[in-house]
């Protein structure tokens, strides 16, 4: 590793004994899909040493810590908020046996290891070096920044035999390969979604407002007979817009249905495989949508109740 290295850490990550369950005590927790399982996970503790060192290699200045004192840091927005609620509230923790009072209110947003971008660190200890000698290894991190004019691939190729040893195996993460991935991902399946929802959205308001307009077309003469009999203009007007309402939130309440039971879980799918959160787009997504097909409902709704005006000035 040192020919391609222009700098490199190892640090320990320890288990610090308390459970996210456990430091969220009292909060109602509404969890995202992919963090279900949180409560009974155990957080990661770093010394502070182990801490400033990964900040260095950032190029970051240290951060301070008295020996009766803790730290947390968390870049998740999945659990960002629990965190800081939990500092506001508990003021001590006991890790190793030995209780530590916070040494602020509120969380780091530092990221002391990379495993994936937007969904990388629920919540981290951070403890004096007398308390991490006394929790066990739970990870060795080794972070590495490369010389300029290392090939990644070679590295890669060199690499791949030994974690193919079981006694040997690892995890590697590039900070470059990381974006690629993710957003590489993500713009394909929000080109997708986009295309496809987008395409068959726009062919199915076209349809309904036609269809809406067809039957109107149908059925003109009996508007005129309505009006004959002395139905007002307003009668009419409200008429027709019960009638396009109807015709429009028949398919809309069928498709509701449809999402509540089917998209649910193919979203909770989505999100374990791709490790990240969608859920927060559903309320942009659902709105977008809801505009779109309003402005068809609104135009056939319109188109109509003035194909019926313009008849009645014709008789008239």
């Amino acid at each position: 590793m040192g020919l391609y290295a222009e700098e490199m850490i190892q640090i320990n990550a320890r288990d610090s004994g308390l459970t996210y369950g456990e430091l969220f005590r009292g909060q109602d927790l509404s969890l995202w899909n992919i963090d279900r399982g949180l409560p009974v996970v155990s957080l990661y503790a770093i010394s502070i040493t182990d801490f400033n060192r990964a900040m260095s290699l950032q190029g970051k200045a240290p951060y301070s810590l008295g020996e009766d004192e803790f730290l947390m840091t968390c870049n998740y927005e999945g659990t960002i908020g629990y965190v800081r609620a939990a500092l506001e509230q508990t003021h001590t923790l006991v890790i190793a046996g030995t209780e530590l009072e916070s040494a602020s209110d509120t969380p780091l947003k530092e990221t002391w290891f990379m495993t994936s971008i937007g969904n990388n660190d629920r919540g981290t200890l951070i403890v004096p070096d007398r308390i991490a000698e006394h929790l066990s290894k739970d990870m060795n991190v080794l972070l590495v920044r490369f010389k300029p004019d290392t090939d990644s691939g070679e590295l890669i190729r060199k690499l791949i035999p030994i974690g193919l040893d079981d006694a040997h195996s690892y995890r590697y993460m590039e900070k470059e390969m990381m974006y690629d991935t993710y957003f590489g991902s993500n713009a394909m399946i929000v080109f997708l979604c986009t295309y496809l929802g987008v395409t068959f959205l726009l062919i199915c308001a076209a349809v309904l407002a036609l269809k809406q307009l067809t039957e109107t077309a149908d059925g003109i003469r009996r508007y005129d007979l309505l009006q004959k009999l002395g139905a007002s203009p307003g009668q009419i007007s409200r008429t027709l817009l019960k009638q396009t309402a109807f015709f429009f939130l028949t398919p809309l309440a069928v498709a509701a249905i449809f999402s509540a039971v089917f998209m649910r879980k193919a979203i909770e799918t989505v999100e374990e495989f791709m490790n990240i959160h969608i859920s927060t787009n559903v309320g942009f997504t659902a709105a977008l949508f809801l505009l779109v097909y309003g402005v068809y409902f609104l135009a056939a709704y319109l188109s109509c109740r003035r194909m019926v005006r313009e008849k009645r000035r014709n008789i008239s």
